[in-house]
């Protein structure tokens, strides 16, 4: 079963949207626009009576609620009522380096005081997938930086059975060119599906093209599809080539 992802164009393109019980790997350069595109299904979701739990682990909550305030998106009335939750990493990582930087006897190569952004999301993610919550992970890049590659793929392969059992559409948000290829190609095979984001030049403006080589229960879905990013989000072109 597709599900809607609230980007009216795109659900046309992909026909109904993308799958239900689903991880979707979102790949991409910095500025990009996969974060975008992560936080505008999410928001959709929420606005229309859903709720979702946003991981974030390099930036801290209300940097986020800025720059979705930038296309219009107020998390502020999902949060008051619960459709909208974050999952808070970053926050408990700084309270780690400011007790530090306030302990200098104490030094900077001991183990961390708080919660490490692993275990901390393995402690929200299955309370929230079973409050039927869609869940982005922002950034799984910066998670494979600070913590060992199996623990995280560990960690991934528990996340994919309890997405098959709860349901729901899930983001990992992965940046190009920091991890190893192998490991990458890993990643595109354990998941449900594959987004490619680039934005290349063309006169005096950038042009984005999402490349979608693979959606779990579609045999051939191998699609390219135009996008431009505008005051209200990620824009689809009416135009879809297929490779």
């Amino acid at each position: 079963m597709l599900v809607s992802t609230g980007i009216e164009a795109f659900d046309k393109m992909m026909e109904g949207g993308l799958p239900d019980r689903s991880i979707i790997l979102l790949l991409g350069d910095p500025g990009s626009g996969m974060e975008i595109f992560a936080r505008q299904v999410m928001y959709e979701r929420a606005r229309r009576g859903g709720q979702v739990a946003y991981f974030t682990s390099e930036r801290p909550p209300y940097d986020i609620r800025e720059d979705m305030a930038v296309f219009g998106w107020d998390l502020s009335p999902l949060e008051q009522d619960g459709r909208w939750v974050f999952i808070d990493a970053y926050t408990e990582r700084l309270k780690d380096v400011l007790a530090r930087m306030e302990s200098p006897g104490a030094g900077w190569g001991r183990r961390p005081t708080t919660t490490s952004p692993l275990v901390l999301l393995k402690k929200h993610l299955f309370p929230r997938l079973k409050e039927g919550r869609w869940i982005t992970v922002d950034t799984l890049s910066h998670l494979l930086l600070i913590h060992p590659q199996r623990e995280v793929l560990d960690l991934l392969e528990m996340f994919l059975i309890a997405v098959r059992k709860y349901g729901g559409l899930h983001f990992l948000i992965l940046v190009r060119g920091m991890h190893d290829g192998k490991f990458v190609t890993a990643l595109k095979h354990l998941c449900d599906g594959v987004i490619e984001f680039e934005r290349r030049e063309r006169g005096t403006r950038l042009e984005g093209t999402m490349r979608i080589p693979k959606l779990r229960g579609l045999y051939k879905v191998d699609k390219l599809i135009a996008y431009g990013i505008e005051e209200r989000g990620i824009a689809i072109e009416t135009a879809m080539r297929v490779v």
